[in-house]
């Protein structure tokens, strides 16, 4: 749990069908048109399946869990009226506006 706003999700979660594609994807961030971070699940000190693993055997993890994983450097803060527009190659991109 974390306070309220702290990580927002949605408006719709979509479910990947397995761990396999998700280890290769790649993604780029862009705020206000600057390329922030770009990169990939590759460069994580332990992949998707280990960490889910690991954590379930600890904690247990459940159906509709999520599993957030950090972010990697460059993203920073973001200003209000900041455009920002995340992509990657498995998906759809996500654009928002900062209020």
């Amino acid at each position: 749990k974390s306070f309220p706003t702290l990580c927002p999700l949605g408006p719709v979660l979509i479910p990947w069908p397995g761990l396999q594609q998700l280890a290769s994807a790649e993604w780029t961030l862009r705020v206000n048109g600057e390329t922030r971070q770009q990169t990939g699940l590759t460069d994580l000190r332990r992949g998707p399946a280990e960490v889910v693993r690991l954590l379930h055997q600890s904690v247990g993890l459940g159906r509709g869990d999520l599993v957030l994983l950090g972010a990697p450097a460059g993203g920073g803060f973001l200003q209000r009226g900041d455009s920002v527009l995340a992509s990657w190659d498995l998906g759809p991109e996500l654009q928002l506006s900062v209020r």
